[in-house]
């Protein structure tokens, strides 16, 4: 609720949203900006193609094409549910009848290294920027769970399961136990590394825009990267689907780059927006076109 509500004042003070606003801004930006926003989607979905083709590589192997066309599937598919869980759904749709359960597991391990990776530096950011008021205690609160976080995701190749399943003798707990078999420390820290890097490819084109119009003023290019980072941070933890992903894309970074005694330059949303267009709606409306077309294959 708080953070709807700030949302709500910061965003209905930025006059110049509007269409027309943001095409005049996007014919001015030189061509080299297109082509980094361009090689960084890129490599961006050929990481997440390479980790996807990594954690299932033991239970059901994938050509890098086909597991591109999974990924851009899922991607097509997230937006449909909150927090994206929909894009297990479009993924599955390349992989064999009898492995979709642990591969929607295995998904789900490659999905929760990147949202430790977005928390973890997210709340560096948060901490750095402070664009709300917030308790020791929150933040305590917080660091702790992502602390637990990352211990969970480290210890998933031990036996961790054997006390829930002394209490749970149910068949989805066997299941867990057969996918974490399938992982070793090791890979986890290759997931971890590879969403990291994945992180980078939006965290730089982004930040760099954001410098390249001034929406921290004089700030240095650090100040900007700490504020996407943020930025991430807050539209992670808030719930989004397809009617409000873009809305949170719009408004937050309003509230985060107009923090303080900072202006509204009306520019806020223009970096972000560029990013999603490169990397969610484009891939996006391809993955759309790949669900078309994929009843007619034999998976």
């Amino acid at each position: 609720m708080l953070i709807a509500l700030l949302l709500y004042k910061k965003f209905f003070k930025n006059t110049e949203l509007s269409l027309p606003h943001f095409m005049m801004q996007v014919s001015t930006l030189p061509l080299q900006w297109y082509v980094l926003l361009f090689v960084a989607s890129l490599v961006n979905w050929s990481l997440e193609t390479f980790k996807w083709q990594y954690l299932i590589r033991k239970i059901n192997p994938l050509t890098f094409g086909k597991a591109l066309q999974s990924i851009l599937s899922g991607v097509a598919v997230a937006q449909l549910l909150p927090y994206k869980t929909g894009e297990y759904l479009g993924r599955l749709m390349y992989v064999k009848t009898s492995h979709r359960l642990n591969a929607g597991l295995l998904s789900v391990i490659g999905s929760y290294s990147q949202l430790l990776i977005t928390l973890l530096l997210g709340i560096f950011s948060f901490i750095y920027l402070k664009p709300v008021a917030f308790s020791n205690t929150l933040l305590l609160s917080i660091g702790l769970v992502v602390l637990l976080g990352f211990l969970f995701y480290f210890l998933l190749p031990s036996n961790q399961f054997k006390l829930l399943s002394t209490f749970l003798n149910h068949g989805l707990i066997e299941k867990l136990k057969h996918v974490v078999r399938l992982t070793s420390l090791p890979e986890l820290l290759t997931v971890l590394l590879i969403s990291a890097l994945r992180y980078l490819t939006f965290l730089l084109p982004y930040a760099l825009l954001a410098w390249h119009f001034g929406l921290s003023m004089e700030a240095s290019l650090f100040h900007h990267l700490m504020a996407v980072s943020c930025i991430f941070f807050i539209q992670s933890v808030a719930p989004n689907f397809i009617l409000t992903d873009v809305a949170l894309r719009l408004t937050v970074p309003v509230l985060v780059f107009s923090f303080g005694n900072m202006p509204i330059s009306g520019l806020e949303y223009v970096p972000g927006l560029l990013v999603y267009v490169f990397n969610v709606a484009v891939p996006m409306l391809i993955g759309a076109i790949l669900i078309m077309f994929a009843k007619y294959k034999q998976v």
